[in-house]
Parts: structure tokens; sequence; C-alpha cells
């Protein structure tokens, strides 16, 4: 067998020589695991773990001095000195101060002996403490114990036994002293009552060696007679040889007296007992019956009480379907010596089990002994399914996820089941008798009050309900009340259920909204379709008629129709994205331009209670992004920050660079090293809350009034600036305002974006391709016809989709690309599309439509791309270009 490591605890503040330490031990046959400390601090700290067997420590070193931790250390752990400074008075000392050993460390070889020899005395040392807390143990015992006990002496030649020992127990019990029983027999405990039967057994199963127990009558010192319990066992010694008799004596007098009383009580109560109506019993403590009723008998199923005692003889496992509870009983009497209404489940002699609940004392002597339990049964088998059946019905009730309560007349609250408890955060003891106008604020009290009238009056009330919570938190309720009567009619109490509709509502409102938002979106589809027809031919006459107007007016006038044109789209394009959020495409943006149209928008419509300041660099660096989406960032902080002054204030949007040349926590996000442009918008206003702070960005949350707020605003302002690989950030302090401030990513170390007319652009002319344009507007078709064919190009037109699908089909040889609108009476863009593909699968397709939302249907192979209305010459020129190149 593998012997076990020893474990050491090694203080040292060099760790070579507890590498040295576990070598020379374990070349030696000692297995060992050796835990090094450098501290007296640290010794202490471990040993109070208590996981060592032997102490090794160095005398003393520049952080501790050994004898410190040797007066600190376990006395039943060995402490050995290892140490280089061991000497012959150093020795000495060290042996004088209660160390276990000591070993210089230049001569190692002798250590492995010290620690066997230390835990050899060790293991002895605690062995003599084990046995000596043993043997002081068993005499306390012996001393402590109510019963007398008594060694004697074995004797020869059929000797009467000598008592060489008694406790004090028997001194009390008998009267004789110590000194005066030592040396006696028992027979000094003899007189005349004693039986000598009784004695000649004794003597039999003694002379046998077998054990001995029985009761009899015995004498006091003062002659006084009294029952005792004996019990008598024989002791051999190493030879098998009975050397000596123990025996353990115990008074009965009282008990035997009781069994008297009991036997007088009994033929004086008999006839009582016998005839009464409920089950009467006494009981031993430890479970025996000693008498039972007739009635008790024929509830436990048993034909005669005499049955009943013979047949249970443990009541705690043949009677109690659970044996523990007899045990319970026990420990009721024992607390405070009677039990009431103690029910249990009993099991009949046919194995049925009933219910009953016990009435029972205890039954003492005048000592204070206890002598038995008594007391009455009563059957409660019925009322116990009526109130497992009531239970369950409870149990339904908390189970139900609705509320459900019961109100007295008085409108107080009768009963709260769990469901109600999850609902409104009250615990039914928080709010039973308490009235129930807790559940409702001040304004909506009066809705309560009208319900409970109204089923007071009809006796049922159904309809929705605004109430509180426990938190103050307001929720909406369906709520079906029902008036509950008595057997006599009388109304009794107001049955009420109660479902949480609240998100039921919140999600009917946000479908009403957004059905509202759908309309919108499709009256600003249908509408943008319209304009940009309408401003697609002037878009593209501008250009058209820009190179042949060589005279500076002519072509200032041109500018401006051209500009006035594009706002114009930019504006459709707008109205489009607020009403379905359609995304346009990242393109350059100079965000100086956006902030001025936003500041000039503003002063226009805010009231002229509002100031509008504006304050941006001038070499403003540029970004990749959505101008409709910038627009739409810009126009909402504005429009916070004028609702956050109601009386009117100050506006101020800055914008900056700002170089970031290491990562920093910015608002909740972190930004990566690089180039940013801040655009600030401050307000003058009330401030925002640190509570309401947090949540500002959550969608859905709103400080307005119902119907002046969705809660989404600030959320898509978010998700904007967040897909554009930026963050935006917000200070506020009460009453002197807030400051939201967003950061987007430059599109390059100093990247500008022109003027608007600044950029100069060369446009790719046709190569004598010919062009299928159909468009069912007339103004469109002639003015891009006129422009492409003075850019190269050949030009065919169609009014509607089946014009277009009857000139291809004639001319498909020749036609190189088909410009196809999107949206035309009789045969739209899509069906116009998918017939021209069945004509020629590899047909070049640009689809145009006047709404960038549109999406084609069916197959999309064949087109090149997509052209959105109102089209700049250059991008129609591009897009074209880049439609007729090869496929790749």
């Amino acid at each position: 067998m593998k012997r076990r490591a020893i474990r050491i605890l090694h203080l040292d503040d060099d760790p070579v020589d507890s590498d040295r330490i576990k070598s020379t031990l374990e070349l030696e046959g000692i297995p060992c695991e050796i835990e090094r400390v450098a501290t007296c601090a640290d010794f202490l700290a471990k040993q109070k773990k208590n996981g060592h067997d032997i102490v090794i420590s160095e005398v003393s070193a520049a952080s501790f001095h050994g004898f410190d931790a040797l007066e600190a250390a376990n006395p039943d752990i060995p402490f050995i000195f290892v140490s280089r400074r061991l000497g012959e008075e150093l020795t000495v000392e060290v042996l004088k101060r209660g160390a276990t050993d000591c070993v210089k460390k230049q001569r190692l070889d002798r250590l492995a002996p010290a620690v066997r020899r230390a835990l050899d005395e060790a293991e002895d040392r605690h062995g003599r403490r084990v046995a000596e807390e043993r043997l002081r143990l068993t005499e306390r015992a012996v001393e402590q114990s109510r019963e007398g006990i008594v060694i004697l002496s074995a004797k020869p030649d059929d000797q009467e036994p000598e008592i060489i020992f008694v406790n004090p127990a028997f001194t009390r019990m008998t009267g004789y002293t110590a000194a005066e029983a030592i040396g006696k027999t028992a027979g000094i405990l003899h007189g005349p009552k004693t039986s000598r039967n009784l004695l000649d057994r004794l003597r039999a199963q003694l002379a046998k060696g077998e054990k001995f127990e029985g009761e009899g009558i015995n004498y006091r010192k003062d002659g006084v007679e009294f029952f005792m319990h004996w019990y008598v066992e024989p002791l051999r010694d190493g030879h098998g040889k009975i050397s000596h008799f123990v025996a353990v004596q115990r008074d009965v007098t009282e008990e035997k007296r009781a069994e008297l009383a009991l036997r007088k009580a009994e033929e004086k109560y008999r006839s009582i007992f016998e005839n009464a109506v409920e089950g009467i019993f006494q009981t031993t403590p430890n479970g025996q019956f000693i008498s039972v009723n007739t009635s008790l008998a024929r509830m436990y199923g048993y034909d005669s009480p005499e049955d009943l005692v013979s047949g249970i003889t443990q009541i705690d496992r043949q009677l109690y379907v659970k044996a523990e509870r007899r045990a319970e009983f026990g420990v009721e009497m024992e607390k405070s010596g009677s039990v009431s209404k103690f029910e249990s489940q009993i099991y009949r002699k046919d194995g049925s089990i009933i219910w009953i609940s016990e009435h029972a004392r205890e039954v003492r002597n005048v000592g204070g002994r206890l002598l038995y339990y008594e007391g009455t049964v009563e059957e409660i088998t019925e009322r116990k399914r009526a109130e497992e059946q009531i239970a369950e019905q409870a149990a339904l009730l908390n189970k139900a996820h609705d509320a459900i309560l019961v109100l007295n007349l008085d409108n107080t609250v009768r009963f709260w089941n769990k469901g109600a408890e999850r609902l409104y955060g009250w615990v039914e003891q928080e709010v039973t008798g308490k009235p129930a106008e807790v559940l409702s604020a001040s304004p909506e009290l009066a809705e309560l009050v009208a319900a409970r009238a109204a089923v007071l009056e009809t006796g049922e009330w159904t309809g929705e309900l605004r109430q509180l919570r426990k938190n103050g938190k307001r929720i909406t309720v369906e709520s079906r009340c029902s008036l509950v009567r008595d057997d006599a009619g009388e109304p009794r109490s107001i049955l009420v259920i109660n479902t949480d509709i609240t998100e039921r509502k919140l999600l009917e409102s946000q479908f009403l909204q957004a059905q509202r938002m759908e309309s919108i979106g499709m009256l600003a589809g249908g509408v943008a379709h319209d304009l940009n027809n309408v401003l697609a031919p002037i878009l593209m006459a501008s250009y058209y008629l820009h190179d042949r107007y060589e005279d500076a007016e002519g072509r200032r006038v041109l500018a401006t129709l051209q500009e006035s044109a594009q706002r114009g789209a930019d504006l459709v394009k707008q109205v489009l994205s607020f009403a379905r959020g359609i995304e346009s495409e990242r393109s350059l943006v100079q965000p100086r331009h956006i902030m001025t149209e936003i500041a000039n928008m503003a002063s226009q419509t805010f009231p002229k209670s509002f100031q509008i300041r504006r304050d941006v660099s001038k070499d403003l660096w540029s970004i990749m992004g959505d101008t409709t989406q910038l627009h739409q960032v810009l126009l909402n902080l504005c429009v916070n920050a004028r609702d956050a002054m109601p009386n009117g204030g100050v506006i101020t949007m800055t914008g900056e660079n700002r170089q970031i040349t290491e990562m920093c926590k910015q608002g909740r996000t972190e930004l990566k090293p690089g180039n940013y442009i801040v655009i600030s918008v401050a307000d003058t206003g009330t401030g925002i809350p640190p509570e309401v702070l947090e949540k500002i960005f959550d969608p859905f949350f709103t400080t307005k009034e119902v119907g002046k707020g969705t809660g989404l605003g600030l959320s898509t302002v978010q998700a904007i600036v967040t897909s554009h690989g930026g963050v935006i950030e917000v200070e506020s302090e009460i009453g002197k305002g807030t400051v939201f401030r967003v950061h987007l990513p430059a599109a390059g170390a100093h990247a500008t974006s022109a003027e608007p007319g600044e950029l100069k652009v060369t446009l790719p002319a046709g190569q004598g391709e010919s062009i299928l344009l159909v468009d069912d507007e007339a103004a469109i078709l002639e003015i891009t016809k006129e422009t492409l064919e003075s850019y190269g190009y050949k030009v065919v037109t169609a009014v509607n989709g089946r014009e277009a699908v009857h000139v291809y089909g004639q001319m498909k040889e020749k036609i190189d690309c088909a410009l196809v609108d999107n949206m035309m009476p009789h045969m739209d863009g899509p069906a116009t599309i998918l017939e021209l593909q069945k004509i020629n699968p590899d047909i070049r397709i640009i689809s145009v439509s006047g709404s960038s939302s549109d999406e084609i249907e069916g197959d999309r192979k064949g087109i090149r791309a997509f052209l959105t209305k109102p089209y700049s010459l250059a991008n129609l020129l591009n897009v074209l270009r880049e439609a007729l190149a090869p496929a790749a």
C-alpha cells in the first residue's frame, strides 16, 4: 500500500532549502509535500487551516524569528528547527522552548530520522490523549448517570461477589455511601419481601456467564422498601474467566405506584371510558397503547379495544401514514406538555386511510416523572376533504394569469390571488382589508366608482380601467365584475377578474401609428412619382440648354432653373425618407451646406421667440453620407431643442474638425483613432433630469404628452448616426439647457467638397448606339430623346409598354439598350421588362422610376441599372454608358 505523503509547512525565506529538504526526505523513503512561507504572518495564516503534519523552520531570517513561530504553533504538531546556526547553546535553548527536535542544515542526513521520530511521538501522544479522553468521558457518564451503577468482583467457591465501585446515583437511590457499600455484597439491599426465586435465577444465569434482567423489591439503608429494575452483565479477563460483574439499577417505585393508581382509575372511570363517543387512549411515550376505548377501536376499524392494543405495538410505524408525525407529536408534548388539534393521517385495520385530530396531555407523577400520554381522538376525514377541495380551487385561482380579487361591499379587499400579486406588485397581506381605491390614481378614481355602482345596480360590469401598480407604474386592465349573493339572495361581495392589456393597448397605438405612416408613405410615393415626372424634363432641359447659351445671363438663368429643379427633387426625396425611411446612396457630403439649410428653415418656421445661431468652421471636412438622413438628424435635434424651450430661447449649431489619436470613450461608445467632424446642437431650455437622460435613446420613450410624440425621434437619430460610423452624446443640466454632439468620421484627412456648381465634369458621349426610350410622359420622352441624340445616340420612343414590345419585336437587332419607366398605364415597367426579356433574354435594360422606393418584381436578369427621376444629365449619360459596357 502506497504511503501517504506527509504535509510539511516550511518557514524559511530560501526556496532552495525547501527543495533540499524535500529531496533529502524522499531519498530516505519519506514522501512529502512542502508548502513554504517566508513570514510569520503567512505562517500563522497557513497554520489556521490545520492541514499540515509537521512544521520545519529556520531559527531566524530577515523577515521573521523562528521562536515567534514556535510560540504561536499548534502544540499537537511536531516543530523541528533546521538551521546552519545551530550550536550547542542554541540547540539547548531551542529544546527548552518546546521544539520537538533540531537539525543542522549541514547535516540533513539526520533530518529523516528526526521526522520519523517526531511523527511517531505525535501519533503516540494523540493515541494517549484519545484514550484518556474516552476514559474521562466514561467516568463522567457513570458519575452523571441517573441509574445506579455497581461493579462487583467475582469470588471463587460460590462466594457472593464483593462490591468494589458504586456511582453517586447508587448512594442516592439506596442511602449507602460509597465507603459503606464497597467491600460488602449485594445482600445489604435484600429484605423480607425480596424474591428468593428472583435471586436464585440471578445467581444461576451469572454462573453460566449469561446476562440477567429483572424487577423486585429491595431495601434502602433506612429500611424503606422500593421497586428496583436490575440489569447485570458478567465481564471476562484476557483468559476468558469471569472477573467482574457490572450491575445497572433503576428505581421503578413510582412507575409501579402509577400502574397501581392507573388500575384503580380504570375501575372508577371504565364506564365513562367505554361509553364515550370520542376515541380515548392512553399510550406510553415510546409508542405503545396502554388502553383504548371502544369508540377508538371502532374508528380505527378493530373489533375490540383488546384487538387494537394487541395488534398495534408500534404506533408510529403501524398506525401513522407518516411515521415522523408521531415524532413531531412527542416533540410538541415535550415542549408544552400537551397538544391540541394535532392532525394526522392514520391507517385503519383494512388499510384505508382516515384523518384524525388529537387532543392529548402528559401524565406525570408527583416527582415530575413522565408516566404516559392520555387524550381523545376525533375523525375529521370529511372536513379535510372539504378543505382540500377548497385548497384545490384556491390553487387553480392562484395559477390563473389574470388578477382575481374579491371585494367586500364596503369596497375593501377580501381575497387577492397570485395573479393579482404579479399584476399589481402587492402581496395579499399588504392589501387584505384595504380599500380598493389604492389601485387607482386620482384622475381615474371616478372610473372605479362608476364601475362599482354599475355592478351593484345591474349585477355585472365589463370595461377598461386605468390603474396603478405598487411601483407607481400606470397600467390598463380589462375588468369583469360580478355581484356575488348569499343563500338568501342578498349581495355579499364583488368578484373582480382583471386582465392586463397595457401591452395590447400600446401595440394597438403603435399599429394605428404604423397605419398612418403607411398611408402617408403611399400618398408620398404617388406624389413623388408625379412630381419627379414634372421635374425630370425641367432638369433635363436645363442641362440640354446649358451648352446652347453662350451669354452669362442666359447661363445664370439656366443655373437657377437647374438648382430649383434639383432642390425640388431633393425635397421629394426628403418627404419619402420621412414617410418610408428610404435610404439613398452615400456620397461625399459637406455638412456645412446641410447645417445652413436647416438653420434657414428653422429661422423661417420657428416662432420669432427663437434665435438660431450657427458657428461652422470654414474648412470643415466632408463625410461620406446620406444627405436626406443627415437632414433628418439635424432637423430632429433642432425640433427637440425648440420643444425644450416653451417660452423661446437660443438654438446654437456648431461644426468643427477633430482629430483623435487614440481610443477614447465618447458617450456610450468608444471612438477609434481618426479624423471626425463634430456637429453640436445646443439649447438654453429646461434641461433633462438624470433619471430621464439614461432613457432618451430608447425606442418609444417620450416625455411628451399623449399624441405629441412617438418616442422614435432620438432612437432614429442614434440609428442613423451609428449607421454612418459615428456616435452621439448628450450633456444636460437642469435649468441651463442641453447639448447634443454628433461625431461623424471624415471622408479623408482633409476632405472637403466643392460648393454647388464648382465641379467640372466631362460627360461621356454615345457612339451611335440605338436606345429604346419608354415613358408615358410626353415631355420626358421629348427632352430625353433630344438630349441623348445631342450626345451621339439614336433614340426610338414608345409611350407605353405595349408599344415598346411591338417596336422592339420589329427592331430588336438594332436596339442596344432600353430605358423603361416603372409606372405606366396598361402595362407597367416590370411587365414590359418581362415581355422584352421573352423576346431577347440578353437585352440591356435600365429601369427608371419616379419613386426611389419602387422595386422591380420578377426576373432581374438583364437589368443593368436603376435610374431615379429626376436624373441629372451626368447621371443619365454615366448610367447609360455603364449599361452599354460589355458584361464582366
